[in-house]
């Protein structure tokens, strides 16, 4: 029994020895496995901050974008309401300016009126009527209307208006 107790013993260190290196050579594939998934990462990490970079920017490009939109909107919607204003204002003064040229033209008329009645009326008489007001053709002192027809001088003479 001896005999087999000392083998054992002896067994035991040599077993422990190769499972300590198997052991050791474990970890030490596990150490270099961790490094290079380590590596591995970092890399990955490093050639993604490119493209974090670049969606930051985009981001950001984005955001001032969206900026501008908001106030060009707000530009043309007060553009609009103003345009909007704008038509309605010349469209009023285009019917203003419609009515007044149709008053125009009423009062063009009565002014024709006016300056008819008075010459059918008158039509032979020596007296016109300016702006509504009884006048006497004016004369020259020493001259009649006989003695210049006559004549055939000192001036035209109109129907009963004495000289212009």
């Amino acid at each position: 029994m001896g005999d087999n107790h000392d083998q054992a013993e002896s067994r035991e260190p040599i077993g422990e020895d190769e499972t300590l290196k198997a052991t050791l050579k474990e970890l030490a594939e596990t150490r270099e496995e961790i490094r290079r998934a380590r590596e591995e990462a970092v890399q990955a990490w490093l050639d993604s901050m490119p493209l974090v970079n670049k969606l930051e920017k985009l981001q950001s490009n984005l955001s001032r974008t969206t900026n501008k939109l908001e106030l060009v909107n707000i530009a043309v919607a007060s553009l609009e309401s103003l345009l909007e204003s704008t038509d309605r204002s010349i469209k009023y003064k285009q019917e203003e300016e419609a009515k007044s040229k149709v008053s125009i033209e009423e009062m063009r008329k009565e002014v024709d009126r006016a300056r008819m009645e008075p010459k059918k009326r008158l039509q032979g008489s020596t007296t016109r009527y300016v702006g509504g007001l009884r006048k006497r053709p004016r004369r020259r002192i020493g001259e009649s209307r006989h003695l210049r027809s006559e004549e055939g001088g000192g001036g035209e003479q109109s129907e009963g208006f004495g000289t212009i």
